[in-house]
Order: C-alpha cells, then structure tokens, then sequence
C-alpha cells in the first residue's frame, strides 16, 4: 500500500490547463507531467503494471547528484528536499490521446491502493 498526500484530495479539481499572463499576453499553459507524491512508488508502479498502467519515476536522480554536476561536490544529504522528491514522486500517464475512460481507470486504480 502507499500514501498519496494528502490522501482527502487524491487527484481531485486538477485543472486540464490554466490560463496565466506572459509579458503582457493571456496565455494558455498545458500540463506534459502529472505527478504524485506517495511513500512507496516502487509498490504503486508495480501494482499500476499489473493494469496495464505504465508509470514511473520521471527524474529519479536530484541533480546535485547527477555526474554533469559532480564538479559541485554535491553529496547526498546536501539538498534533502530535492532528494526526497527523487524518491516520492511518481509520474503517471499523460499524453494527449489519453481518453477520459483512461484518465478514469488510472485514477480508479490509484485510488484503490491509497491508504486512508
């Protein structure tokens, strides 16, 4: 089992886009990552697969621990929170030919492995 935070609004009121100024201009922004924050990705991803429902880490490694930045000295333990997020975040399905009968097992089948 694995915890999403906070388990009262497990993917509830997302928006599908959201409109913002730039310089001046209305613009409309699009999501290409939905991520969640859950305790036990590793539990979840695994159980997801048994659906049919791929998903995964999306940056598994905080870049202060990347090689491109081992001139910094960076040691784990430098930057908690950003490594922590590496370990909690989990990216589920998002593509634009994703149905909304998809988007409805996705979020049925999280929903059915969340600890409340």
């Amino acid at each position: 089992m694995c915890t999403v935070y906070p388990p009262a609004k497990v993917l509830s009121d997302v928006p599908k886009d959201y409109n913002h100024t730039s310089r001046g201009k209305l613009c409309t922004a699009r999501v290409s990552i939905y991520s969640i924050r859950v305790q036990n990705p590793a539990a979840l991803i695994k159980a997801l697969a048994e659906k049919d429902i791929s998903c995964g880490i999306h940056y598994p490694i905080p870049i202060h621990l990347q090689g491109a930045y081992h001139f910094l000295e960076q040691r784990r333990g430098s930057f908690p929170l950003a490594e922590r997020c590496a370990e909690e975040f989990l990216s589920l399905p998002m593509f634009p030919e994703l149905t909304e009968e998809q988007i409805e097992h996705v979020v049925k089948e999280i929903k059915n492995r969340v600890e409340t």
